[in-house]
């Protein structure tokens, strides 16, 4: 076959082929532009649905932990969330609780607002707790990421109370009289908890009786707002859910005495009251230290106390006759 017969039969199938490519190499262009265009889309709208996060951040005199003070304008890195930040000043510390309170509601009413969030002043989220604290960034993403995988309605950090005895403001609500004492976890209890835990994992292991109830604490807590239930009010236009310290002084057996609900359990109880199903659990994933006279860390099993020795006696929990000899010398 001469050349100029096979350039003949050749060159129309090159130029089909060429063209086809062509086309091809439009198709895919103009496919990818539509995909950037989608992808571009899907970003605006994930932009726009970002949950909105109020942060709150009560002081007494508006001073805070250096640490804590960092932790706070470092919560989020604004992927997952948006965040608006608000600092009190108020002695009255349920006053100054509910300043934030309110502005939450108001926004999550209107639809701006999808959670509440509360740090205290002298709360540090921390990479590592010890004598060079690190703080720790970020940690609202955390807090949220577990709320969403627990399904919780409140999600509180464990936070010990500052003094050597191990206790933290976590606890069980199961006796009938409002105003009886709680019984307070211990760090070394709470370290044989799971991370992240509600009542049921108290139950299973019998540190809690069957109608008991998880009441936690503020210094380090997360609020669901998108529960409808959250923006009730009753008969006399009052909030149902709102921080309150309930006090009484009476006389027991002759002698004067007194008793509190802190404004946290009174917090849980209220949020109970309106929704007995609700979801209150407590979690170690994120470390803190507590500010006192060191910090006071959630990550590790310390203090004198392997329980509650002032709260011992109810029918729920026995504390072992072993630990009790041993602790109170």
């Amino acid at each position: 076959m001469s050349t100029e017969t096979l350039q003949s039969e050749i060159w129309p199938v090159a130029e089909l082929v060429k063209r086809q490519l062509d086309g091809a190499g439009v198709n895919r262009i103009r496919t990818l532009k539509n995909v950037q265009q989608e992808i571009a889309q899907e970003l605006n709208t994930l932009e726009r649905n970002k949950p909105v996060v109020f942060l709150l951040m009560p002081t007494y005199s508006s001073q805070a932990n250096h640490g804590a003070m960092l932790a706070f304008l470092s919560a989020t890195d604004n992927v997952e969330s948006h965040l608006a930040r608000m600092v009190t000043t108020n002695s009255l510390l349920a006053r100054g609780f509910n300043q934030g309170w309110t502005q939450a509601l108001a926004g999550a009413e209107q639809g701006k607002v999808q959670y509440f969030a509360m740090q205290h002043s002298d709360v540090v989220p921390a990479k590592s707790v010890g004598q060079n604290i690190q703080p720790d960034n970020f940690w609202l993403d955390k807090m949220l990421e577990e709320m969403w995988r627990t399904g919780a309605d409140v999600l509180s950090v464990v936070s010990p109370i500052k003094n050597d005895y191990g206790l933290t403001s976590v606890a069980v609500d199961d006796n009938p009289d409002r105003w009886a004492s709680m019984r307070r976890l211990t760090m070394h209890e709470i370290m044989k908890l799971p991370e992240t835990f509600g009542i049921e994992d108290l139950q299973k292991v019998g540190l809690a009786g069957p109608t008991a109830r998880l009441v936690v604490n503020t210094g380090l807590m997360l609020v669901d707002l998108r529960n409808e239930w959250m923006l009730g009010f009753d008969d006399t236009g009052s909030a149902r859910i709102y921080f309150e310290i309930d006090d009484r002084v009476y006389k027991e057996d002759g002698r004067w005495t007194y008793a509190v609900i802190p404004e946290d359990w009174g917090f849980c109880r209220k949020i109970y009251a309106v929704h007995p199903d609700a979801k209150i659990m407590a979690t170690r994933k994120i470390k803190i230290g507590h500010c006192g006279e060191r910090y006071f860390p959630n990550d590790q099993a310390w203090g004198q106390w392997q329980y509650d020795m002032e709260v011992y006696g109810m029918e729920t929990v026995q504390p072992p006759q072993e630990e009790a000899t041993v602790t109170s010398s």
